[in-house]
């Protein structure tokens, strides 16, 4: 894991318009935080993705 890992679920069909190295831009509300071993993760609910 990195700092940068923002997690959040998203149909199938959406996920698949997207490319690896694509920049995606998001909004969401926070619905937990892990600090493991010097990385952060971030779980998001409500997430909109903006393309």
């Amino acid at each position: 894991m990195s700092v940068r890992d923002v997690k959040f679920d998203i149909p199938a069909n959406l996920a698949l318009k997207f490319n690896k190295d694509e920049i995606v831009h998001f909004r969401g509300k926070i619905k937990s935080i892990y600090n493991i071993l010097g990385s952060c993760s971030i779980n998001l609910e409500n997430a909109t993705v903006y393309q």
